[in-house]
């Protein structure tokens, strides 16, 4: 069976199996400014380790804006991502807060969501 799905070209939809499994493959990448070289070599570290270990990176650019980093969360909740490492705007707390509730493991990179207890990677002041 697997051989005749091979030489059609056969590819298994990923949405589908997620659903079975409760495990999409994906993580999910939220950085404020993909043009600052900062934030591109993360996107570039994140994705290289994520694909030594299988993973998929889903790569958001919030262009600086809490109402398209907040769509972006939520595209990463409709996507059902494994793990999300953001870089949260000023209000990006909401829906940060509502990835972790979907059980998703968060850690925010760079800034910190005020009054919350995410994991942070974050330099020293």
């Amino acid at each position: 069976m697997r051989s005749a799905a091979q030489e059609l070209g056969y590819l298994s939809n990923a949405h589908t199996r997620s659903l079975r499994s409760a495990h999409s493959g994906v993580i999910g990448l939220v950085v404020p400014d993909i043009r600052n070289p900062y934030f591109a070599e993360l996107a570039s570290v994140v994705e290289n380790a994520c694909l030594a270990h299988g993973w998929a990176t889903l790569l958001c650019n919030a262009d600086e804006s809490p109402d398209q980093f907040n769509r972006y969360v939520d595209t990463l909740r409709r996507q059902r991502v494994d793990g999300a490492i953001v870089t949260p705007t000023s209000s990006g707390g909401r829906a940060v807060t509502e990835l972790v509730d979907d059980g998703v493991q968060v850690v925010c990179v760079d800034r910190e969501i005020t009054r919350s207890s995410l994991s942070a990677v974050t330099s020293d002041p």
